[in-house]
């Protein structure tokens, strides 16, 4: 994995990432190149996740991208987006589902027994309901594939004897879409004096189409911005004054007590022996009608945690206008440095790290590079 971050001030782009890649969460290696400049242009890509597509390294195939590409007529990230896509249909093979199913399908069956052995049942029926919600992309479900494999997932039901086969499908076919390549693009489009950027997440050649998800863009946009992406939940913090994990333990904690309080309550005042035979349905109606006012007045606590972190975050975009491009460049290094010092320092595989890159994207001088790991020495190729 990686942590990769803009920041655009309407007047620059900087960009700021690490070098580390993590190989099936088990090893981290790094020195590896994620950032490419377009030097014909003020436009530079970005890569996160998988490093390879389709079995060829991503670096050499946006490198040739670069090299092949007009850039006087594919001069805007809309453009380089779509003239990528295309160019990664034509040179890359198509995705061999069948072989890579079963391949997964042996890691899947080992990974699931183990994780079901330790589960009770009720912690089970729960997993398997969560399973079963699991939105799957609509080409996935027109494979062929799709289908043909299903003797696999019911025999693996009768090996754990619970749980619905299905479930486990979608389950493996969810896990099939997480391995994704990462692609930003990111600059000035010609003729615009505001910066725009495209994200998305490519999966696979699928007959000669590129399967991706998750496109966000922001074109020739005014107003001041900062992305980060991959590893996110640092920056996040930093952004919005509080950790989204803690965000949510917060959330939790605070239903569960309101919740838990009113439990009590009712198992303290005993209604069955307490009350009136014929008050306990209006009663038992009174204590249903608190319970939703405690579910209500949660939702207004977590709305106004929100609202305090959208002004901690406005506070912190308006101040980027009086950035010049230098300071702009430290505040993504320094973001990028204190995600991977956070992972460092986490018990966890250390999945951020290595040398920080840092570059400016501007109008004025095009893409610049402020700090940059060679793993060559230059005196030597001078």
């Amino acid at each position: 994995m990686t942590t990769e971050l803009i920041a655009m001030n309407g007047n620059a782009i900087a960009i700021a990432v690490d070098s580390a890649v993590t190989v099936n969460r088990q090893k981290t290696a790094f020195g590896f190149t994620k950032l490419f400049p377009i030097e014909k242009i003020p436009m530079a890509i970005m890569l996160y996740g998988s490093s390879y597509f389709e079995n060829i390294p991503m670096e050499n195939l946006i490198a040739e991208f670069i090299q092949k590409t007009n850039f006087n007529e594919v001069n805007t990230v809309l453009k380089i987006k779509n003239s990528f896509l295309e160019f990664l249909s034509k040179n890359t093979l198509h995705h061999d589902f069948k072989s890579d199913i079963e391949y997964r399908f042996n890691i899947f069956k080992k990974e699931i027994i183990e994780y079901f052995s330790n589960l009770n049942e009720d912690k089970i029926n729960f997993v398997i309901k969560k399973y079963l919600k699991l939105e799957l992309p609509n080409f996935i479900k027109q494979l062929d594939e799709y289908n043909q494999y299903d003797f696999l997932f019911k025999e693996l039901k009768s090996i754990i004897g619970t749980g619905k086969w299905k479930a486990f499908k979608n389950y493996f076919f969810y896990k099939f879409c997480t391995s994704v390549t990462g692609i930003v693009i990111v600059g000035f489009d010609e003729g615009k004096n505001f910066p725009s950027y495209i994200n998305i997440d490519i999966l696979l050649n699928n007959g000669g189409y590129i399967e991706y998800v998750n496109e966000k863009s922001k074109f020739s946009y005014s107003n001041n911005l900062i992305i980060p992406f991959a590893q996110t939940d640092v920056i996040y913090g930093y952004l919005y004054g509080i950790h989204p994990e803690f965000l949510d333990v917060i959330g939790h904690y605070h239903k569960s007590v309101l919740s838990g309080f009113l439990d009590e309550f009712i198992e303290y005042i005993d209604f069955e022996n307490n009350l009136v035979p014929g008050n306990i349905n209006a009663i038992l109606k009174k204590v249903d009608d608190f319970r939703d006012e405690i579910n209500t007045k949660n939702r207004e606590f977590i709305a106004f945690i929100e609202s305090v972190e959208k002004i901690i975050l406005n506070n912190i975009l308006y101040s980027m206008d009086l950035l010049s491009k230098e300071n702009l460049a430290n505040m993504v290094e320094i973001l990028v440095k204190i995600t991977s010092l956070r992972y460092q320092l986490s018990m966890n595989l250390n999945i951020v790290g290595g040398e920080v890159n840092v570059a400016v994207i501007s109008k004025l001088d095009g893409f610049v590079w402020i700090k940059k790991e060679e793993y060559y020495d230059k005196k030597l190729n001078a």
